[in-house]
């Protein structure tokens, strides 16, 4: 028996960007009409998906690549001047296999929302550009927050490990205006 794919999907003016996560995928079978259709095996087990699309699509300007832990598709629209899908199914029912990729979605009126290599790295999918980190490396995310150490957070340290702060301080707070605990 085959399992359902799972779908992570977002989406653009001009493409719609579809990742499956399967590790190690096998045999992957990929056709793009009114209808998506998706197959491979890995692990032993045999993955399938398959449901027609919101709308139409350009299979050859269309795009694939089979990853170490995911596929990845960079799907053409046909119209790009219509509005945004609201869905990836043309049917309008909720699916536990398909969900919205929030780390690669823009909105219609963001700008640049047409794909461009700037905001999809090599292809356009997970593998490079920092996944919306904008390339940033923990050191250079944790400086921008200020101050670029563990002690440096901009508020999100503990009290105790700010520079200048005695840790002991902590031990004098009064707690009268505490409620007793219910027992």
């Amino acid at each position: 028996m085959a399992l359902h794919a799972p779908i992570n999907w977002a989406q653009r003016n001009d493409v719609i960007l579809v990742t499956i996560p399967i590790q190690d995928a096998a045999d992957v079978k990929i056709s793009l009409t009114d209808v998506f259709s998706f197959s491979c095996t890995s692990s032993g087990k045999q993955y399938t998906a398959e449901f027609p699309l919101f709308d139409k699509v350009v299979p050859e300007e269309s795009s694939n690549v089979v990853r170490p832990r995911q596929i990845e598709l960079k799907i053409r629209k046909a119209d790009v001047e219509k509005e945004y899908w609201p869905r990836l199914t043309k049917e309008k029912v909720k699916s536990q296999y398909i969900q919205i990729d929030w780390n690669k979605w823009k909105d219609e009126d963001d700008e640049g929302a047409a794909a461009g290599q700037d905001d999809l790295g090599d292809f356009g999918l997970g593998g490079g550009g920092g996944g919306g980190m904008g390339g940033l490396d923990m050191q250079q995310m944790l400086a921008q927050l200020g101050g670029g150490g563990a002690g440096g957070l901009g508020g999100f340290g503990s009290a105790a490990g700010q520079e200048g702060m005695d840790p002991s301080a902590l031990d004098n707070v009064e707690d009268e205006d505490m409620p007793p605990l219910e027992g």
